[in-house]
């Protein structure tokens, strides 16, 4: 809601549109991926390190995708459609792994390298997309929700990551 909010304030709002998917499974995400081709794609929930993200299974239960299958899914779609995925972002704890593997393969990637609460997750998702939605880049809407976490007291190292295209599109 604080996003949706943040996106009707702007001045820029007419440029985005925002799909929003509670509980995705792997397929959910396959099928929003499909249909909706998003420049960004904004991941919140739980990671687990080398272990990979955990998703919402059929059953309402949690499953979990790999690091390297979550790698795969968005290089396919960024490789079938140029142009979509220019940032993915994993507000969820632990995902510095995953962040550096899907760079490899999508330009912008933002990554949690410890544990993030609750509030500092959604302070610094209001704060990037208060300033994308404003024309800023990924870059400095990044920066602005850095900053706020910082002044929230979030210790440097618990701040999250931003990690850029490391590899080739293939």
């Amino acid at each position: 809601n604080e996003i949706q909010d943040a996106k009707e304030r702007a001045e820029q709002s007419r440029y985005f549109q925002l799909e929003y998917n509670p509980a995705a499974s792997i397929i959910d995400m396959q099928r929003s991926l499909q249909k909706f081709k998003p420049e960004i794609f904004h991941f919140c929930g739980h990671g687990g390190g080398q272990a990979g993200l955990f998703l919402e299974s059929e059953v309402s239960q949690q499953e979990r995708i790999s690091t390297q299958g979550l790698a795969n899914l968005f290089r396919f779609f960024r490789k079938k459609y140029p142009g979509c995925l220019e940032c993915v972002l994993l507000n969820a704890c632990y995902t510095s792994v995953q962040a550096e593997e899907i760079a490899k393969y999508i330009p912008t990637v933002i990554g949690m390298p410890q544990t993030i609460y609750d509030r500092a997750a959604r302070e610094f998702s209001i704060s990037f997309y208060d300033q994308l939605f404003s024309g800023s880049s990924i870059e400095e809407a990044f920066e602005l929700g850095r900053i706020t976490m910082e002044a929230y007291g979030v210790p440097d190292d618990e701040l999250p990551q931003l990690v850029q295209f490391s590899g080739n599109h293939n």
